[in-house]
């Protein structure tokens, strides 16, 4: 609302006005502007200016400014086509004039940094302090009050008739609460007699006999609105988040909210939703809910009760240099996250939910970072629960231990100075035990499968560049030690006939791996031109790199030999750790030569017409590579699959990817594998047994095109949840500004039938999916849009969702309906656009079932 400061400079500035008019000369004037130092009491000068003329009449003592007459005085500014001052009666006059076409022209407009007031007429008195004002509106934030007519009193109260309180810009807003008469008192209140909702110019019978309205600048409470619910008949028909907020007065730092749900079925829930945040230190948030999840008649009884805990918090990165504290912390006592009655629950489809709460510590001048960290793990799944209590890690960046050896400054760096040295160093302590141990509380359990060790890892790692720096050798190695407190140990039992597996901590102990790797890369260029008009040339950029890898056995497998009561040889290979917190499987030496081949094209163009004459750059093929590997020490097989993978976009509306795996080996008539080369076999270099093809097709005006590839740039500081899935997908974002916009995606699968009876009859096993996303204006403010995928090879629609989008500028109407698939709902949302009404909302919903 209106503050007291705002009203006392809006009717000084007139004042000052007047006394700059009349010591200003001459007293006529065309379309001139003018800086005024009225006398030595005032800290700024006025600026006055008009389009017309100013006539000042000395012997009435009436000065006027005529065509868009404009006054500023220290950030403050006053405009009206036209302005009258009357000296005698002390009065001032602001009003609008009327064109050749009997419009309003010129209204009155004072405005103040972002508080702003519009009125028809408005007259002021200096000596008794009394104004008129007619239709007047005053704008405060994102709040507009309209005034059919107003009185200022001499104690600055305002006294209006037929007022009109909103949050829609318009001069006939789409809604507002009509005041029949009310008394503003400046910075604290606003007290009305009856009023009624209009919505569209049209009364409703909602409305209150009276209203009190605070104005000074506090922090507001309320009630929250509930959405209204029609679920699925395990539940019935309720509300969700009835709530009140409050700001916690000790303090103006911190926030919160207490919800409540019920339904019919008898399920209830209750939610406490809490937020803080302390400038330039850190900021938060507390959400606590209880939910009872009941049986509807004629079974009543509680199916599950689910208790939740979520906080989020985040230290600011000035708050302090050297330690730091976060935390983001999801727990559900039911292990269960579609175990809630939200629509919109965004744990929905998750399998885990992930808790963690860390604090580390950084050394100034030193590459050492220390921390430590809970964590737990929820597996809906496995029914499981996995934490880390707690996980302790020391890690040193990376430094460079023999720069010293150099003597002379000057020169270039010796391969022994870019030897660089990593280390890390992590102690854990991890229990992993069935989630219903919690609702039992059974702790001795709990702690029963407690495992915890220490590992350490060193990496030593240089870069040698070679042939005057064409090419670049990087060999590094790599060393890990684990130190277990619990192992493993294994035995025939004779009497049995079986193999005994022990766990026990006098099996720890300790183990280790090491490897040496040496990488070689470089670049190479190749260019073509083409003949034609255009002077069409190709950029070719190959990137080679091979890796050599050796790593020896230094593993703890045990190899142990029965024989059996039968006389049957049993031979038993494990290590003691495989099942430790470390743990360390069984092992060969290796000698791996790995291969990448990575190609991008680029094309250039000469582009001549009226307006331009420049070369254009663009890419067809965007990228193409190839990779693998060979195994020296292998006894068979030692060629790995062959990787190649395509990435084109001929086209701004069209892109194909392309994924393939080949075997180099030989395939017998039934489809099984052999230890023989492909070539050998007269089935030439390589046999195809794996291929995925998509393709992405936008079809959209060239104009829409434009827009969508905007999109990705615009966006580009957004940090919202959704921002990185809308960056890959701009085609997506729902744009008032495209009238229309049709996505079609296609995605061939073809596997290789590893089952002989099905490889006879077809070598491939192939799948078409087929994915539509389309959006159109029904008019300016309509919207619909639809999401479907359709499986060709089974023949069923997936997953569809439709939407249907009602822009009403200030408020917002969307109805998003999913009839098949996972997840089958509707919601019906309407709600305001302002953040003032933000919970005055409507919510119609049917969430998916999930008794």
């Amino acid at each position: 609302m209106l503050k007291s400061r705002t009203i006392v400079q809006f009717f000084v500035v007139r004042l000052l006005i007047i006394l700059g008019i009349i010591y200003s000369a001459p007293s006529f004037s065309f379309g001139q502007e003018r800086i005024v130092k009225v006398d030595n009491t005032l800290e700024a000068p006025i600026i006055y200016s008009c389009r017309d003329s100013i006539l000042t009449d000395i012997k009435t003592g009436i000065s006027a400014l005529y065509g868009e007459a404009k006054v500023e005085y220290e950030g403050i500014s006053l405009t009206a086509d036209y302005i009258e001052m009357d000296m005698e009666h002390r009065t001032v006059l602001a009003t609008y004039t009327l064109d050749k076409d009997s419009n309003r022209v010129g209204i009155p407009v004072f405005s103040d940094g972002s508080e702003e007031v519009r009125a028809a007429t408005l007259k002021y008195n200096f000596e008794t302090e009394k104004a008129y004002i007619q239709e007047l509106k005053v704008k405060q934030e994102e709040n507009y009050l309209h005034m059919e007519r107003a009185k200022r009193q001499t104690n600055g109260e305002l006294h209006f008739v037929e007022g009109k309180f909103t949050t829609c810009d318009l001069d006939e807003p789409h809604y507002h609460f009509q005041l029949s008469k009310a008394v503003m008192v400046p910075n604290k209140r606003i007290v009305s007699g009856p009023l009624n909702l209009w919505i569209a110019g049209v009364p409703t019978p909602l409305g209150l006999p009276f209203i009190f309205l605070p104005t000074q600048e506090r922090e507001q409470t309320g009630i929250i609105f509930p959405q209204l619910a029609f679920q699925n008949a395990n539940l019935g028909m309720g509300f969700q988040d009835l709530g009140y907020f409050f700001p916690i007065k000790a303090s103006d730092k911190i926030q919160t909210s207490l919800y409540a749900s019920a339904y019919t079925s008898g399920t209830f829930g209750f939610k406490n939703y809490t937020q803080y945040n302390d400038r330039y230190k850190y900021n938060g948030s507390l959400e606590l809910s209880f939910i009872q999840i009941n049986r509807p008649f004629p079974n009543d009884s509680t199916l599950q009760n689910n208790s939740v805990i979520k906080w989020q918090h985040r230290q600011k990165n000035n708050a302090n240099p050297y330690w730091n504290f976060s935390s983001d912390v999801n727990f559900q006592s039911s292990n269960d996250p579609t175990l809630s009655t939200q629509t919109d629950n965004p744990d929905f489809l998750k399998s885990t939910l992930n808790s963690s709460i860390n604090i580390t510590r950084k050394f100034p001048s030193k590459p050492v970072t220390m921390g430590l960290k809970l964590a737990m793990k929820q597996n809906k799944s496995s029914r499981n629960i996995d934490m880390d209590l707690p996980v302790y890690t020391l890690n040193v960046n990376r430094f460079f231990p023999f720069k010293f050896l150099r003597t002379n400054p000057i020169g270039p760096e010796r391969f022994y100075e870019k030897i660089g040295v990593t280390y890390n160093l992590e102690a854990r302590n991890n229990t992993v035990f069935a989630d219903s141990l919690i609702q039992t509380r059974d702790y001795t359990n709990m702690a029963a499968n407690l495992r915890n060790g220490v590992k350490n890892s060193l990496k030593v790692t240089t870069a040698i560049p070679l042939l005057n720096s064409r090419f670049t050798l990087t060999p590094s190695i790599n060393y890990n030690s684990r130190i277990n407190l619990q192992g493993i140990d294994q035995v025939y039992d004779f009497t049995g006939d079986s193999i005994i597996e022990r766990e026990s901590n006098e099996y720890g102990g300790y183990s280790q791996d090491l490897s040496f790797t040496s990488s070689l890369t470089t670049s190479l260029y190749s260019y073509y031109r083409f003949i034609g008009k255009n002077k069409m040339k190709m950029r070719h950029v190959l990137t080679p790199s091979f890796n050599f890898s050796y790593t020896p056995d230094l593993s703890s497998t045990v190899t142990r030999t029965y024989i059996t009561n039968t006389q049957d040889t049993v031979v038993l290979n494990y290590s003691p750790y495989q099942n430790s917190i470390y743990r360390e499987g069984y092992s060969r030496e290796t000698a791996l030569l790995s291969y990448s081949f990575n190609n991008a094209f680029e094309f250039k163009k000469r582009v001549t017409n009226d307006t331009i004459d420049e070369d254009v750059k663009f890419r067809i093929i965007e990228a193409f590579s190839v990779s693998g590997n060979y195994d020296f020490l292998k006894d068979s097989l030692n060629w790995s699959p062959v990787n190649v993978n395509l990435r084109v976009k001929p086209f701004k509306f069209l892109a194909i990817v392309n994924n393939n795996t080949f075997s180099p080996y030989a395939i017998n008539e039934f489809g099984d594998g052999q230890s023989v080369l492909a070539w050998r076999e007269g089935q030439g270099l390589l046999n195809l047994t794996r291929s995925e093809t998509s393709f992405t097709f936008t079809l959209a005006s060239k104009e829409s095109l434009e827009k969508i590839e905007n999109t990705k740039f615009s966006e580009g500081n957004s940090w919202n949840a959704d921002y990185e899935y809308y960056r890959l997908h701009p085609e997506e974002i729902l744009n008032y500004d495209i009238p229309w916009k049709l996505n079609m995606g296609y995605r061939f699968e073809s596997n290789i039938n590893t089952d002989s009876a099905a490889f006879v009859a077809n070598r491939f096993r192939q799948m078409h999916t087929i994915n539509l996303t389309a959006d159109f204006s029904l008019t300016k403010r309509w919207k619909v849009g639809v999401n479907a995928n359709y499986d060709i090879s089974n023949k069923t629609l997936q997953r569809t969702v439709l939407s249907l989008n009602r822009d009403m500028h200030c408020w917002i109407l969307a109805f998003r309906w999913i009839p098949s698939g996972t997840g089958q709902s509707f919601t019906l949302t309407f709600n305001a656009k302002s953040n003032l009404f933000k919970d005055a909302k409507l919510n119609f919903t049917r969430p998916p079932s999930f008794l």
